[in-house]
């Protein structure tokens, strides 16, 4: 029987915290953002192993019970946090908080009965003796009108032992209610940002917290806090782990250089400090920049500091006879940080020890009688174990004497419920744990409080192919949920993206042996911060170090530009199926990932489509169009569509006739695939459907059955029949997050509701508050939408707008529209469909203006997608456009309900930079996307360095070189023609048609310039760039300085030429400049370059008197220097390696 797990104090300590929010006062002003303020820090503290109450909208009977329930669940010892958002006042240096029933409050002395006293709470709360208590309070945002004085803020108060008080402004004043995110008050934004980072004090976090309010009022606003602490008290310390839950910077393309070096042992097998003998696992240390390992046969735990050429044992040790409590063959080794200790898994002696890191010589016996293979620690400080002999995970709290399962514990076996020798083991945030499944050859998932697992790597048999593993050990995760295994049999680390078939080779690979790219039997796997892997090489007595490779690590930045650029690159991994390279600078989709998770209502889509993309303004009929009526040629009234990419097929709800139709792409008539059995409400009939979607997890379809007044679940394989899931609603519209949740509008009560599978009542996420126009109200709402974020969009068809109701938020935001109905570009009349990409621009079908349109974020008016051509028939016209949905191509459908069709837009290439017919465009589109979600266009300010234009300052962001290939070579001219064409628009945009230049540096090795022109030739691009350039200036000067630097080759100025395919006779607009090896040479010549460029700019600058740099007319090239450096904010300098070559 195993003996119980307790930390190193005989107390258990929990983090506790009560957070209440009032938004709906009766008698004084209504607060808006109290309710977002609590739920908000509530998800922060639970990330943070917070255990919870929140409760909102109280009066003062429901406050007073919480905080007397809050108190009876302190321990002593506890951590404990307590936050108000709402009104507050002080009458007779006494703070009170403000319950909404507020109209029971007529004079100041009712304020003892019927608010809550702080100082009577504060005493409460303390005498429960926490080991530390925190007090927030965020109110007074607007002054509480009592009798007398009461509005005049919070009293000062005095923190006692051990407490922490901090009020949103200075005492005696009021706070600001609104800070620049929408969402929260000023103060409580800034403690969001700030609450939940690791390792910073309470007073470290108000430190910051003060700072920044004070700098976003200047001054204005000065947060009170006063602390009585001893010693640091840390919200926060989240990494006590196994070096489970890493965040690691890598991104799905990362890889890591393929030759190790030794850290530790390395120097053969035997007992000395500077060998290691069958070391077993590894933890990174990265505060003190240390490795820990468990020495197996040493019977030891050494630490390594980097860089050191031997070790220092920390616990254990070859002379068991000389220690009172030694260890024998320890297996795995943890740092808990917040005790200061380390966790070792003494396997000989079945048993866990705690072993202190200040010079200790004793472990002290936390679990026993246990056949403990390898162990780890969650962010709560909860220890998982992994039994040998049983099979079995086990999670121990804090305290308890048994554990709890959480994977097998059914017996050796090879089922989804079992394990066979269990030994590494990896907790991610989500409590999932992934297990090394050692004799099943495979790597197990179990999610929180499944009863079976799932395979993640591995489980096709022992064998060396790609889809196999040989006895696996270590397992670590990142933060994208792709799996590293090490394969131990056949000496190599395998990446396994989730939901893949098949892993790939990240070090080794290359046969058992000893050199810097091989193993012996590779076991434990670790990160540190930087993403650099770890792999103890058991059998060669060495743990090894494998940096990674920046120059495929697209996320390892250090600036504040890369925050944009990691943020972007994130949103890659959402696609429905992730993009790995196929070969070198060769992107493409990996073929053995099968079906993703995708049960969406093609919500949460990210399209390859950016802010200049165009559609053909002539659409294409995939559906009916063959008049009103009941043939499989015909439609009736259609509502909505789903695009089902996969099956190439696409899903309409067939209003008037009762059914759902299936069309398959290219088909003349369609397939009823679900009703068409005439009206009515049997289970094989629908009564007006109004929507479907497709559930790819169940493979059914979930349709909206309107007159019927429920939602119906249908079977795709050759179902007769339909599952009512939700009835007695007036459904209008629906759709699925990634979660699987069903969100439905309802067009009676004025709200949409989120469904969790198995809820009976579902929650409202947007309306709810009756019908009208205020930002907390829908009017007749139709078609929903739900982002990445669960935030929900809805078309508020008889209010003529799109909202968007953020998860949580108690209003929405107007997206679209809401200036009445109209037909301007900055209105809507009767919205319908309504779609959102990666960007967060909505595209919204205007039903009685027979448009469509997209309005992009923060935008305050809409542009014409396609229609807009009055009412009718033709290709460009509709008649009551409904439904909207992409494809993954980014091409438009339609539901032209009025013309009884459905219509495709094509995307159009011409306008579309990331529609690129090659394998290697695709990377093209998503590195150009990025280019997208920046605020500003990016500037290279030095050569291989980038920043935001203008203020951003230096950035240590080391720019990517490749080998010259045919691939490196179309990637090259396709970024050339994606960046000169979109930052052209954009420019004529911003600047108002001023004079533009292009400093183009190639930086190219030795090509075959012939075959490179025969290549662009092929995919049809040189004659797009040159028509482009034509086009693009007939407005607007231009200048293209292009510098080349190949290593050796020479190149004439007519190879040039026809590389770009330029003329400066073809536009009396366009000078073309060439720099070869930092010589300038000119198709027109070098005079004619300088003196326009001059004569352009001189012109410019002298109307906004700015003439010093004018005196001078020898039209001298160091004059043009000046310029550019002067007036760097007013130009695009672009290219893929880019230097100020003036």
């Amino acid at each position: 029987m195993a003996t119980g797990f307790s930390s190193s104090n005989t107390s258990v300590c929990t983090k506790r915290a009560l957070i209440i929010g009032n938004n709906k006062y009766r008698k004084n002003s209504p607060l808006r953002y109290c309710i977002n303020d609590a739920e908000d820090l509530a998800n922060k503290l639970r990330r943070i192993g917070f255990e919870i109450i929140i409760d909102t909208n109280l009066t003062y009977e429901e406050m007073d019970r919480v905080v007397e329930t809050f108190k009876e669940e302190i321990n002593p010892d506890d951590l404990v946090l307590f936050f108000y958002a709402g009104h507050g006042c002080q009458w007779n240096h006494l703070n009170f908080l403000i319950p909404i029933d507020d109209d029971r409050i007529t004079t100041d002395t009712d304020l003892e009965d019927r608010a809550i006293n702080v100082q009577d709470t504060f005493e409460k709360i303390m005498s429960r003796h926490p080991s530390a208590a925190i007090f927030l309070l965020d109110c007074c945002r607007n002054s509480f009108v009592g009798e007398a004085s009461n509005s005049n803020g919070l009293s000062s108060m005095q923190a006692v032992a051990g407490s922490f008080i901090s009020f949103a402004c200075d005492a005696n004043k009021v706070a600001a209610d609104e800070s620049r995110n929408g969402r929260n008050s000023l103060f409580t934004s800034h403690l969001l940002r700030h609450i939940d980072q690791p390792y910073l004090t309470i007073d470290d976090i108000m430190c910051e917290v003060c700072d920044g309010v004070m700098k976003e009022t200047n001054d204005d606003q000065c947060p009170f806090r006063v602390s009585s602490f001893q010693g640091k008290v840390f919200l926060n310390q989240q990494f006590t782990v196994g070096q489970s839950i890493l965040f690691i910077h890598v991104n799905i393309n990362a890889k890591w250089k393929q030759h190790g070096i030794t850290i530790a042992g390395g120097n053969g097998y035997g007992n000395q400090l500077s060998q290691l003998y069958f070391p077993w696992s590894i933890y990174v240390d990265d505060d003190h920049q240390t490795i820990y390992t468990a020495d197996w046969k040493n019977d030891r735990i050494v630490e390594w500091e980097w860089g050191a050429q031997s070790g220092e044992v920390v616990a254990g040790g070859n002379e068991l006879e000389n220690r009172s409590d030694p260890l024998y063959y320890p297996s795995d080794v943890i740092v808990d940080k917040k005790n200061d200790s380390l966790i070792i898994c003494d396997y000989g002696n079945r048993r866990v020890v705690r072993w202190p890191r200040q010079n200790a010589t004793n472990g002290e016996t936390i679990i026993s009688n246990i056949d403990c293979s390898r162990l780890t620690m969650d962010n709560n400080g909860d220890l998982y174990v992994s039994d040998c002999v049983k099979n079995e995970v086990r999670r121990w709290k804090q305290g308890e004497t048994e554990g709890t399962i959480v994977a097998g514990g059914n017996g050796e076996g090879n089922h989804l419920n079992q394990l066979y020798r269990p030994t590494y083991i990896f907790v991610d945030e989500d409590h999932s744990v992934y297990v090394s499944d050692c004799y099943n050859h495979r790597v197990m998932k179990w999610m929180k409080g499944a009863k079976e697992g799932i395979v993640v790597a591995g489980g096709k048999g022992q064998g060396s192919s790609l889809t196999q593993l040989s006895r696996p050990t270590g397992v670590i995760v990142d933060h994208l949920g792709n799996v590293y295994v090490a394969d131990k049999n056949n000496h190599r680390i395998l990446r396994w993206y989730e939901g893949c078939c098949e892993g790939s080779i990240v070090v080794g690979g290359n046969g058992e042996g000893e050199q810097p790219n091989q193993f012996r039997g590779p076991s434990g796997l670790s990160f540190d911060v930087e993403g650099n892997l770890y792999v103890v090489d058991q059998g060669n007595k060495r743990i090894q170090k494998f940096d990674i490779d920046s120059k495929f690590n697209l996320y390892e930045y250090r600036g504040e530009l890369a925050s944009h650029i990691s943020n972007y690159d994130m949103s890659m991994q959402c696609r429905e199926k992730p993009l790995l390279f196929k070969e070198q600078n060769q992107l493409t989709n990996n073929p053995n990932i099968g079906e993703a998770n995708n049960t969406m209502g093609q919500s949460i889509l990210f399209i390859h489509v950016n802010i200049n993309t165009k559609w053909k303004q002539h659409g294409i009929t995939v559906a009916g169009g063959n008049g009103y009526g009941n043939q499989l040629s015909q439609l009736s009234f259609p509502w909505s569509i789903y695009v089902d990419d996969d099956d190439q097929t696409i899903y309409t709800a067939d209003w008037k006739n009762d059914r759902i139709v299936e069309w398959e792409c290219g088909a003349q008539s369609g397939e009823v695939v679900a009703g068409g059995n005439g009206y009515g409400n049997r289970s094989d009939q629908f009564n007006y459907p109004s929507d479907v979607i497709v559930d790819k997890k169940n493979d059914s379809l979930i349709i909206c059955d309107y007159g019927n007044r429920r939602v119906v679940r249908w079977s795709r394989q050759n179902g007769t029949n339909g599952e009512t899931v939700i009835s007695n609603i007036d459904c209008s519209r629906l759709t699925m997050d990634k979660n699987g949740d069903l969100y439905v509008s309802d067009c009676v009560k004025n709200e949409v509701r989120r469904w969790k599978q198995g809820e009976t009542e579902g929650t409202i996420v947007a309306g709810g508050n009756g019908e009208g126009n205020r930002l907390n109200q829908l009017c007749r709402p139709a078609y929903i939408f739900v982002d990445e974020d669960h935030s929900v969009y809805v078309s508020d068809c008889l209010n003529r707008r799109v909202m968007k109701w953020m998860k949580g938020a108690e209003e929405g935001i107007v997206v679209a529209g809401g200036n009445g109905q109209g037909s301007s570009l900055t209105q809507l009349s009767c919205p319908t469909g309504v779609i959102v990409d990666h960007l967060g621009n909505v595209y919204v079908a205007d039903k009685n203006n027979h448009r469509i349109l997209r309005w992009c974020k923060g935008s305050k008016k809409g542009s014409i997608v396609a229609g807009g051509n009055g009412e009718g028939e033709q290709p460009n016209q509709f008649r009551g456009p409904s439904g909207l949905s992409f494809d993954v191509e980014g091409n438009l459908y339609v539901v032209d309900q009025g013309n009884k069709r459905i219509q495709k837009f094509d995307i159009d290439s011409k306008f579309n930079l990331y529609e690129d017919r090659s394998e290697v465009a695709s990377h093209i589109s998503d590195d150009d996307m990025s280019m997208q979600c920046r605020e500003k266009p990016l500037l290279f300010k030095e050569q291989n360095q980038l920043t935001n234009n203008p203020h951003i300052g230096e950035a240590n962001n080391s720019m990517v070189r490749s080998d010259a290939n045919s691939a490196y070579e179309l990637v090259h001219f396709l970024c050339l023609y994606s960046v000169l064409v979109e930052q052209s628009l954009t420019y004529k945009r911003q600047y108002n048609n001023r004079p533009t230049i292009y400093i183009i540096d190639l930086e190219l090795p030795p090509i075959d310039w012939d075959l490179y022109i025969v290549r662009m030739e092929k995919y049809n691009m040189k004659s797009h760039l040159a028509d482009v350039i034509r086009d693009l200036n007939r407005t607007i000067p231009l200048y293209i300085l292009v510098s080349i630097s190949p290593s050796d080759a020479i190149v004439s100025h007519e190879q040039l030429r026809r590389y770009y395919y330029l003329q400066t006779s073809s536009n009396e607009h366009a000078y073309i400049g060439l720099n070869v090896n930092d010589r300038i040479i000119s198709i027109s010549s070098i005079d004619q370059f300088v003196s326009k460029l001059y004569e352009d700019l001189g012109q410019y600058y002298r109307n906004e008197a700015e003439t010093a740099l004018f005196d001078d007319h020898d039209r001298d090239p160091d004059v043009a220097k000046q310029l550019l450096t002067k007036s760097i904010q007013c130009f695009e300098i672009l290219g893929l390696y880019i230097e100020k070559t003036f």
